[in-house]
């Protein structure tokens, strides 16, 4: 791994790290202990991530690394050349009028739906989950259980009408919410 520079966690851009893997990293002996520590105590107090290359199964990547807690973790990065730029779709997207009313629902909505932080926790791979039960149950000698298939959802009849059903599904969760700096706040703990 070779380091190439540091840089604020926030100026990276997301859908560089979009379908990369990332690993922890160990020293690699009692030599490289020390310094392994200095470096992830160095780029926590600093507020800084590195961006590196490192060979990974044969093939030169451009990785992140990251301090957590007293580990680095280590992400591939895409290089720029395999993001397609925002502006190759400007002439795909449609204008579109915003009205003042869409636009209050929508911050409506936003709030009632915000979180104060993430937790990972309450979000399962069902996918997988149900391709666990399957393989159960061939294994067991039973027919697995498929469930019916769901029709389309109806279509509201307009945006604002939509955004009001949101609202109002969301309502019973945002009264039992706790308050936040007199705003509520959803938990998406699954707790």
């Amino acid at each position: 791994i070779t380091i190439s520079e540091f840089v604020p966690p926030e100026s990276l851009d997301l859908m560089y790290a979009g379908g990369g893997k990332s690993y922890y990293l160990l020293p690699d002996g009692p030599v490289a202990t020390r310094p392994y520590a200095v470096l992830c105590r160095a780029m926590q107090q600093a507020g800084r991530h590195a961006l590196a290359r490192a060979v990974i199964r044969g093939r030169e990547q451009l990785v992140l690394l990251r301090p957590l807690e007293r580990l680095l973790a280590l992400s591939v990065l895409a290089y720029d050349r395999q993001i397609v730029a925002p502006e190759a779709f400007h002439d795909q997207l449609p204008a579109g009028e915003v009205q003042d009313e869409e636009l209050k629902l929508a911050h409506t909505l936003i709030e009632a739906s915000t979180a104060e932080t993430f937790d990972y926790s309450g979000y399962r791979d069902t996918h997988h989950e149900r391709l666990e039960q399957l393989i159960e149950a061939k294994l067991a000698g039973t027919e697995p259980v498929v469930a019916p298939k769901v029709g389309e959802p109806p279509l509201a009849g307009s945006l604002i009408e939509a955004l009001r059903e949101s609202i109002v599904r969301l309502a019973p969760e945002t009264e039992a919410r706790p308050k936040t700096n007199g705003r509520s706040r959803r938990n998406t703990s699954g707790k």
